[in-house]
């Protein structure tokens, strides 16, 4: 009876040590899986990060572009203005030199009258 009583006592021992050597392999997966999650989120982290300010820079890059969009604008509304206000003024020089035209040739056709066809008429 002692024998049977040491047996079923050793046989508890060795289920609960096997149990617990069981029990330590989870925790230690478990706690492997938990340091990859850990350094998996670190590194998500890093990354994030490197995006966030990736973007901050592109972000600036494009409000550049609205500025020099905005000074090309107005540059090309000024040069409008100019290419108008010369359009004007070429019309005007060639509204003037027509005009200049038309009184060289009314003058000639008064000096050829005076010189040549008022003697024939008299």
């Amino acid at each position: 009876y002692g024998g049977k009583k040491n047996d079923d006592f050793e046989t508890k021992k060795a289920d609960q040590r096997t149990g617990l050597l069981e029990g330590y392999s989870r925790l230690k997966d478990t706690n492997n899986v938990v340091d990859d999650t850990i350094s998996l989120g670190l590194e998500s982290e890093a990354i994030g990060a490197s995006t966030l300010a990736e973007m901050k820079r592109q972000g600036e890059i494009i409000d550049n572009a609205d500025t020099e969009l905005d000074n090309v604008d107005s540059q090309v509304n000024r040069i409008r203005g100019v290419l108008s206000s010369m359009g004007r003024r070429l019309m005007t020089d060639k509204f003037i030199l027509g005009l200049l035209i038309v009184l060289l040739i009314a003058a000639i056709g008064v000096v050829v009258f005076v010189k040549w066809i008022k003697p024939l008429i008299h």
